[in-house]
């Protein structure tokens, strides 16, 4: 009020008040489309989805992913309506992950619904050791032993990402088991995946390793 009255009362002043504002106002506007353009000349970085590893290869083809590793790759029958946004290849031994390791990311439409990892060179055991909780469910899987477990923090947070990759969640649950010769988590996205989707994409891939060797095995004379 004491304002409104020195700005009737004073013109001069009201007038040199009107100005600053205007100023004032012409800098903000400035300031935003710098903002604006700043961002379209320096788009935001995406959110890794893999391990930023050296000599990491990254394909967005399954069957590309078989042609460049030693790994045997087996994908589930049914994604439950998840694809494949990126597999990550790490030819070498990082302190993250073993020599020969694979991930796949997957999708559904704008976020990550859940992550296939094959950890060749580990044990069961060693795989199930990193993991502290002892809410562990032990599932059958191809007469094996498989471990299913909730890995959910205190909140399950959730960040979008740039235009173009999909925002991503906690891992709420994974399922360790074995196919083959190999080690396989999978790994679910805030619930995205089922615990029955989980237990049902583990049998498949070890169900299709288990037929892998009985057809690889040789032929007794």
């Amino acid at each position: 009020m004491i304002l409104d009255r020195l700005l009737r009362h004073h013109p001069k002043s009201r007038e040199g008040n009107i100005k600053f504002f205007l100023v004032l106002l012409a800098f903000v506007c400035v300031a935003a489309v710098m903002v604006r353009l700043v961002q379209w000349v320096i788009p935001d970085k995406p959110t890794p989805l893999l391990l930023q590893e050296d000599g990491v290869i990254q394909t967005s083809s399954f069957e590309d992913a078989k042609t460049k590793t030693e790994t045997l790759l087996w994908l589930p029958e049914d994604l439950f309506g998840s694809e494949i946004f990126v597999v990550g290849i790490y030819p070498k031994q990082t302190d993250h992950v073993s020599a020969g390791t694979v991930i796949v990311v997957l999708k559904k439409e704008t976020w990550r619904t859940g992550q296939i990892v094959y950890l060749p060179g580990v044990t069961l055991g060693e795989e199930r050791a990193k993991y502290l909780t002892t809410k562990v469910e032990e599932i059958v899987i191809e007469g094996k032993t498989g471990y299913l477990l909730p890995i959910q923090g205190v909140l399950p947070l959730c960040k979008t990402n740039v235009e173009g990759f999909p925002g991503t969640c906690q891992f709420t649950n994974i399922i360790l088991f074995e196919a083959g010769s190999e080690v396989i988590t999978i790994a679910s996205d805030n619930g995205k995946i089922t615990q029955g989707e989980l237990i049902a994409m583990a049998r498949s891939i070890a169900k299709q390793a288990t037929q892998s060797v009985s057809v690889d095995a040789p032929v007794s004379q």
